[in-house]
Formats: C-alpha cells, structure tokens, sequence
C-alpha cells in the first residue's frame, strides 16, 4: 500500500521565514518596476527614522510625498499625498548634499532624483547592518531601492567609520563598474592618463560611466572588451545612436516613457543582442520619435548624442537672429556653462539641447538690462560688476533716455535704453525685506545677489522694476526652462 510522503509543516515554515528574512532588504519587480510589496502609509511621513551613514547619525522620516519629475507632488483621488518609503539614497542625499558643489556621497548610473528607481546598475550599492528577528545582518544593497529602517548602520566606499565595510563596497561597486567599462567605454584615457580602450574621445569627460570609474579608482578594466560591434544608428538628424556605449540603464526609456510620455522607447533582444528600440524596433528616424531629446539628455554615456550637425545648426541660428535684429549678445558655449557653480551637475547634454537659452550681454555705465512694466521671459545671472533696481513709477523722470541697442526679443521687446547712473538711496536687496521702495530709493545687486528677474521669468509677468548698470558688468541671460532646472 502506498503512502503520501509526511508533510513537516513547521519545516516548510522555517524555510519560508528564513527566505523572506533573506530578502527582506531586497526590492520585488512588479509592472517591470523594481518596487517593495509593502506600501507606505500617510503615518509614515511623522514616523522618524534613526540611522547612521558612514558613522554619522541622522534623522529621516520613514516616508516623503511621491513626486513627478518636475518634483510635484503626486496626490491620490482623495488628494492626499501619495507616500513613498525613504531610501538609502534619499537619506544620503538629504545628510551630504546641501549645496550645488557636495557630492552625493553614492554613485550611481541608472538613478537620479527625477525618476522612478529601478535598480539595475548597481553601481550605488552600499553595505547596510540592520537589526532582525535572527540578529544583527550585514548585506551588500543598491541604495536606490533599498528603504531605511530604525537603526540601520550604511557604509559608502569612502566610509572612514568602518575601513572593511568600505573596503567590500568598493570591492563590489568595482568589479560591476569595469564590466560596464570592458563593454561600454568608448576609446578614451581617464583624468589621470590610464588608458581604459585606446585614445582620448572627444566628450569623454562628461561620461558618467568613466567619472564612476575614477570615483571609484579603476585605472584599467580588468575584463576583456567585447569582441562584436554593435549596429549604430545614425538615421535621424538630431541624435545618434551608438549601442556600443549602452549600458541598458533604462534612462533613456524612463525619459522617454514617464517624464515625456511619448512612449517610444523600449527594450528588444535578448542576451548579448538586447538593446534599446525605438516602437517596434524600427530606426530612429522611422520610429514616431518626436524628436524632443529627453532620451539623449537622460543617457549617462554617450550611447545617445546630440548630432554636430544639431548643434552647429543650432548655434548658426542664434547667431544669425542676434545679427539680423541688431541685438547684443553672445551664445555661451555648453562646456563653460559647466564650470560655474549654479550650473554644476547640470547634464552637459541638457545645455547642449539649450543652447539657445543662455546669452552672455556686457553692459556699461548707465546701461539698461531691463526696465519696468516690459514683459520678460528671461532671468540674469550677475558674472560681474553692479546694478542698481528702482521703480520708476514712484519717482521723478532722473534722466533723459538715450537709444541704445540691446536684446529686444529677450527682454519682450525693450524700446527704451539707456539713462544715466541713478542717484538717491542705496541699499542692500536683503536689507529691504520685500518693502516698497520709497521715492527715489534703489537698491544695490552684484555678483553676490547671483541672480535678478528671476520672479518675472518664472511668473511670465511684467518686470516690477528697471535695472541699470553701475558700472562695466556682465550678465549671463537665461530662459525659464534653465532657470527651473
């Protein structure tokens, strides 16, 4: 006679509760999306949550308000906020980054701050300890996707409170990092001269895969690169598409599909043969591309390029619309932009694809930069000298105005121009609070102020004020789409 097999139930629930304890720190994938199954709750953006990264405590809430990539907040059909659990990633962001010039102490390729996580590079993985049902727990995560919980202690590679901790996460970080190199760099040297694949490429500076590997200290690959060259895809006139420096972080598609919604980029093949597609794995010029460029902005290496000719085009028309209206100016190159501290970490690709949106103007004495009740679409960022801001409707006509030239479509078509220095009051913008200036009274900007018409700008509203220069000065002119960025 035969017999079933005796089922030992108490087993089968220890081995269940030892698997979802092992997992417990890792994400599931739901939809395609790298997500917990847990979800958080309105009482988790009160919940504090104490944890320490690389020896330093902080305080973060266990959740905050889920955003669009325009950072609104995303609210339900009651509308309340929809919460988010805070991640690794959040929790270093908020403790180190609290200026343009801090680094985020993790790396990562296929992250950032605007889109939803997914967690496939693992370049930002960190070593956490958390506190579980069978002790203390150390494990390797992807700080993207991995929640902060009460008590966790994380450690970067560059963490000095714990030297081994450190030392297996740049170990990990490492071994991922010259993977992507062997088959995704482009022939180029590192900063420091260590050759990765042959000689320098033009543009390899602001490729994120190899500011990764010098972060992390890899001079050289030690993986051999792959030996088949993938099929470019040179068909459309605004980007260029190089699948041998694809990495598949997905950014492109996240682009594409969740902060632009055209739904066209997606993924096809399997294996060594996936890539990037565009609809049904047609060329990008015969795909419904709609040639936006949120793809090319969004890619970290240079899979996805603004073409030369876009760019010089791009550049030529500018400059033939500044002649043609006899208008001061001069395009600012996108590689210069780089250098100056309020447009760090900006994608050089984004001000490549603006190119057209940030002008250079040098006024003298007495010129005009913008004057009261013109509409205005731009804002200035102060690169030297001194302006002085009055209202010219609470005070008497100070000097007879004089034709000069200036950028009259940046500025909602500025007819009038120079008058001489303003003389009365001088005070400092911070010194006033937002008050009303009196009769006569102006108030004092320079370089520190950083910044004037931005509330114009961002209000496409009338100008509340007329700004003159005090002296020789140079302004950077900016439309609103960097001025939000």
């Amino acid at each position: 006679m035969h017999r079933e097999p005796t089922i030992d139930f108490s087993e089968i629930v220890a081995i269940g509760a030892r698997v979802a304890d092992d997992e417990a720190m890792f994400a599931r994938d739901v939809d395609g999306r790298l997500l917990r199954m847990q979800k958080a709750a309105s009482a988790d953006f009160d919940a504090d949550v104490h944890l320490k990264i690389n020896g330093q405590a902080i305080t973060v809430k266990r959740a905050v308000p889920m955003v669009d990539s325009e950072g609104a907040i995303l609210r339900a059909e009651d509308g309340q906020p929809i919460a988010r659990f805070t991640t690794i990633y959040d929790a270093a962001e908020a403790a180190f980054v609290l200026s343009t010039t801090d680094r985020h102490p993790i790396p990562t390729l296929c992250h950032r701050e605007h889109l939803p996580p997914v967690g496939v590079c693992r370049v930002c993985i960190v070593e956490a300890a958390e506190m579980t049902r069978r002790g203390l727990r150390k494990q390797l995560v992807p700080a993207c996707i991995q929640r902060v919980s009460e008590g966790m202690e994380m450690h970067t590679f560059e963490s000095s409170a714990d030297a081994d901790a450190a030392n297996r996460v740049l170990a990990a970080a490492s071994v991922v990092t010259e993977l992507l190199l062997a088959d995704h760099a482009p022939n180029s040297k590192l900063a420091d001269g260590s050759e990765i694949n042959g000689e320098l490429a033009v543009g390899s500076s602001h490729n994120e895969l190899l500011r990764v590997a010098e972060r992390l200290g890899i001079k050289k690959s030690r993986f051999a690169p792959a030996s088949e060259t993938r099929n470019p895809d040179l068909s459309s006139l605004m980007i260029a598409v190089d699948r041998d420096e694809c990495i598949m972080c997905r950014r492109c598609e996240r682009g594409c599909n969740w902060v632009k919604e055209n739904f066209i980029i997606g993924l096809a093949g399997k294996g060594y043969t996936s890539h990037i597609s565009f609809d049904l794995d047609e060329s990008m010029a015969q795909s419904n591309c709609v040639s936006c460029g949120e793809c090319a902005v969004s890619c970290p290496t240079g899979a996805l390029t603004f073409t030369h000719q876009f760019l010089h085009q791009q550049k030529a028309r500018v400059e033939a619309e500044l002649r043609e209206s006899k208008q001061d100016g001069t395009v600012v190159p996108p590689e210069e932009l780089t250098e100056l501290p309020l447009f760090n970490g900006l994608p050089i690709k984004f001000l490549q694809l603006n190119g057209s949106s940030v002008i250079r103007r040098v006024l003298q004495t007495g010129d005009v930069l913008c004057r009261e009740g013109d509409y205005g679409a731009s804002a200035f960022i102060i690169r030297s000298g001194s302006f002085a801001i009055c209202q010219t409707s609470h005070s008497r006509p100070i000097a007879k105005a004089r034709p000069t030239m200036g950028i009259l479509g940046w500025l909602g078509n500025l007819t009038d121009s120079l008058i001489k220095p303003i003389r009365g009051n001088s005070a400092k913008l911070a010194d006033l609070g937002g008050i009303e200036l009196l009769k006569n009274e102006t108030i004092v900007c320079d370089v520190d102020d950083v910044i004037l018409g931005e509330m114009t700008c961002m209000n496409r509203s009338r100008r509340s004020a007329t700004i003159v220069a005090r002296e020789p000065s140079e302004v950077l002119e900016i439309r609103r789409n960097v001025l939000d960025m």
